[in-house]
């Protein structure tokens, strides 16, 4: 493949990613979110010390993961929900070189907002850019990046917005507490993964797989079906 087609593949899935009111919208959201939400935490209830953003990482991550996921979803199967697809492939007729190209820009843009929603929430948190805050961040910001990227391959596997919600609800919002219910089996989904990440820094070789398996699956689905 010429490296024409993959700047073209580049330039036009960036285009798309920047021009979407809603993604727009979720920078402003997950800003206000991490802000809000590290300000709720310096006045904790009468008798007790304010938490470090350590402490809550995992609490705060959960809210804030919510907004990079449905952009995920937005990208992964809001692109078929309208037949965008099959007008992106129409223009761009090289299937390999779009799909990674979106999951690249996807990757650099949800990289730029994790960086940016955590640095205020490490920084508004009681406590400031402490060295255990900054860690936690960091655990953070990594895995609101990886969020984005399985939603968006599952979108693109179920192609439909309701399906892949539900796909992705079950597989990282609600697997921390369905792991308590599938015993060791519940260790291994991404949701539950990210838990032990963001909280203790352990499992990220969980993550790393279903973000393996899930690009090339996508990419297999993308590369062999119809649009």
């Amino acid at each position: 493949m010429s490296p024409r087609a993959w700047r073209r593949a580049l330039l036009a899935e960036a285009l798309k990613l920047t021009t979407l009111p809603a993604t727009r919208w979720a920078l402003a959201v997950a800003c206000t979110t991490g802000l809000g939400l590290a300000l709720l935490l310096r006045t904790p209830e009468p008798g007790t010390a304010p938490p470090g953003f350590e402490a809550v990482a995992w609490w705060w991550t959960q809210a804030v993961q919510l907004i990079v996921l449905t952009v995920g979803l937005l990208v992964g199967a809001g692109e078929h929900a309208h037949a965008q697809a099959r007008t992106t492939l129409q223009i761009l007729p090289w299937r390999t070189p779009v799909w990674l190209s979106r999951t690249v820009v996807l990757v650099a843009w949800c990289a730029l907002l994790a960086m940016a929603v955590t640095a205020i929430g490490v920084l508004a948190s009681a406590h400031g850019a402490t060295a255990e805050a900054v860690r936690a961040g960091a655990r953070v910001a990594t895995w609101l990046v990886a969020a984005a990227v399985i939603s968006l391959c599952v979108g693109e596997l179920v192609r439909s917005m309701t399906g892949a919600a539900t796909a992705v609800a079950l597989l990282v919002v609600l697997a921390p507490g369905l792991k308590t219910h599938l015993g060791t089996m519940g260790r291994w989904l991404p949701g539950a993964a990210a838990h032990a990440w963001v909280v203790r820094g352990h499992e990220g070789a969980v993550i790393l797989a279903w973000i393996g398996a899930l690009v090339l699956l996508a990419w297999a689905r993308q590369r062999h079906s119809d649009a």
